[in-house]
């Protein structure tokens, strides 16, 4: 199945903004989506960047439909849930609990059903623990891989249960192609690197 043509809406969070990359408006790994598509395939075809700094998979949840509505797309891309991972250990809670994450996870795939069959869901990435316990905007918060994996094998579940594509990227980027300073979000290598490895699944 071509994911490559038509209106193509991709919903995430800061990485999908272009976040670490040396310039998030061109370098981001779907800013180069957006210039490999409109270089490479044939047609009146657009890449909408709908990534939203800081969002988890709640936030998300409340605007995909309506964003979606007002785009038309013939293949909806879902790339978050890294931000429902951060756990805040004065509290002892994630950002979003795992129950509502798969919660939001199921609505969101139900929600684009209603305008493509052509949808996927893109993984979550590791982090560089070095640099996120705690993490540097909240010192009582930490991001730590087991959460992240543990709501990633969640995420992959649904997808095979639904029958939704599913690209794995939990350990492709090394800690030299995240950010050096939040340990989070990839550098314009990791960008590139994270283009590379969804495009030739699309």
């Amino acid at each position: 199945m071509g994911y490559l043509k038509g209106n193509i809406c991709v919903f995430g969070d800061s990485i999908v903004w272009g976040w670490g990359a040396t310039n998030s408006g061109t370098t981001g790994w779907v800013n180069r989506l957006l210039s490999h598509v409109h270089n490479n395939i044939e047609g009146e075809n657009v890449v909408y960047s709908l990534g939203v700094p800081g969002e988890t998979t709640s936030g998300l949840r409340r605007r995909i439909e309506k964003e979606s509505k007002s785009r038309n797309p013939q293949t909806i891309i879902i790339a978050s849930g890294l931000n429902d991972c951060r756990y805040n250990e004065v509290v002892g809670k994630s950002a979003v609990e795992l129950e509502k994450f798969e919660e939001n996870v199921a609505e969101m795939i139900k929600i684009a059903q209603k305008f493509t069959k052509k949808i996927v869901c893109i993984g979550l990435t590791s982090v560089n623990e070095e640099l996120t316990i705690p993490l540097i905007w909240h010192a009582d918060e930490v991001q730590k891989n087991k959460y992240i994996r543990r709501y990633n094998e969640r995420l992959q579940k649904i997808c095979e249960d639904e029958d939704i594509k599913f690209i794995s990227i939990i350990d492709l980027l090394s800690n030299d192609e995240i950010d050096g300073v939040d340990g989070i979000h990839p550098n314009s290598k990791g960008h590139e690197k994270l283009f590379e490895h969804i495009l030739k699944q699309l």
